[in-house]
C-alpha cells in the first residue's frame, strides 16, 4: 500500500537512510529524462537533506549522475529550507558557491513558515523562492495573506528572484496568483502525482503554457 512521504521521510532521517533514498530518486529521475529526450530541457527540483549536501564526494557523484544522463546542470535545482541552511550557514554558502560555478541552481523552500531571514537571501545564490502553502491556501485571513503574497512577489522580483507558490489546489487561487505576478505554481491545481506514461502525455499538453508552471 502507499505510504505518505510525511510518514516515511522523517523515519528515513531518524534512521540515517535519507541519503540513499535521495540518491535513488536522483538516479531514477535522471535516467527517466535520458530515456525521454522530449523532456531533456525540463527543470528538476531535488529536495536535498543538508547533511547530504555537505557530505564528502557529493558534487562528483551528482555530476556523474547528471552528466551520464546528458542533462545540463542548469536544469537541476537543489532545494532546501532556511532552517537547514542557517544551522550550517558558512559551510553551506561555500558549497553553494561551488555548485553555482558548476551550473546548478537553487531553490529556497517553505518561505513564510516563521523562520524567514532576508539576510540569508542576500548572501546566498538562490534563483527561486517558494512561498509556503500557508500563504496561498484559503484561510480566514485571506486578505492578509493576499497582501503578503503580493508584497513578497514584488520584493523578490526586485531582487531578481523568481517566485513559486506551493500548495495551490484551486483554480481561483491560480488566477489570483497570476494577478499578483507569481511566476510559477506547484500543487494539485496543476496536477497530482502520476506514472511515467501519463506524465509524458501531460507534459506534451502542458508545454503549450510551460512558462507559467513548475
Amino acid at each position: 500500500s502507499l505510504i505518505s512521504p510525511a510518514e516515511f521521510i522523517p523515519l528515513a532521517e531518524r534512521t540515517g537512510r535519507i541519503a540513499s533514498i535521495t540518491w535513488f530518486v536522483v538516479e531514477e529521475v535522471c535516467d527517466f529524462l535520458r530515456r525521454n529526450p522530449t523532456l531533456r530541457e525540463v527543470s528538476i527540483s531535488i529536495n536535498l537533506p543538508m547533511p547530504q549536501l555537505m557530505s564528502k564526494g557529493f558534487m562528483p557523484r551528482l555530476n556523474s549522475i547528471v552528466d551520464r544522463a546528458g542533462i545540463p546542470h542548469r536544469n537541476i535545482c537543489l532545494e532546501f529550507t532556511e532552517r537547514a541552511i542557517l544551522e550550517n550557514f558558512e559551510q553551506t554558502q561555500e558549497i553553494m558557491k561551488q555548485l553555482t560555478l558548476d551550473g546548478y541552481r537553487f531553490l529556497l523552500d517553505d518561505f513564510g513558515t516563521g523562520y524567514s531571514n532576508f539576510n540569508c537571501l542576500l548572501q546566498l545564490p538562490f534563483q527561486f523562492i517558494k512561498l509556503d502553502a500557508c500563504l496561498v491556501q484559503p484561510t480566514e485571513r485571506k486578505e492578509h495573506n493576499d497582501s503578503m503574497v503580493r508584497t513578497l512577489t514584488n520584493l523578490f522580483h526586485d531582487m531578481d528572484l523568481q517566485v513559486i507558490a506551493e500548495g495551490v489546489e484551486a483554480s481561483d487561487t491560480v488566477k489570483t496568483l497570476q494577478a499578483f505576478g507569481v511566476d510559477r505554481i506547484q500543487g494539485f491545481a496543476l496536477a497530482r502525482p502520476m506514472p511515467e506514461d501519463l506524465l509524458l502525455d501531460f507534459y506534451e499538453e502542458l508545454s503549450k503554457c510551460a512558462d507559467c508552471v513548475e
